[in-house]
């Protein structure tokens, strides 16, 4: 399906970028607490939108602040819960 489809720019510090519309890129709302939601957003490349893929963890790092990560509220995969950022 089209709207699961993403597109990750080149290595170290990148955005995410959603394939169906690529002005969109995923974003942190407000300051990157654990638990901030991550949304999807006009790209602007400020560091909101910054990312690493932490090669060997297997998991998507705030660029600006490496000790959060892409994650899901208490793990959880059903349809509707929200990425937010957790510690990693």
């Amino acid at each position: 399906m089209s709207n699961q489809l993403w597109s990750i720019g080149a290595p170290s510090t990148l955005s995410i970028t959603y394939w169906a519309n690529s002005n969109m890129c995923l974003g942190v709302d407000g300051n990157a607490t654990n638990g901030a939601g991550i949304s999807l957003q006009q790209c602007n490349q400020k560091a909101a939108q910054q990312w690493t893929f932490a090669l060997g963890s297997w998991r998507i790092q705030y660029a600006a602040d490496p000790t959060k990560c892409i994650g899901l509220p208490q793990g959880l995969t059903h349809n509707g819960n929200k990425a937010t950022t957790t510690t990693g």
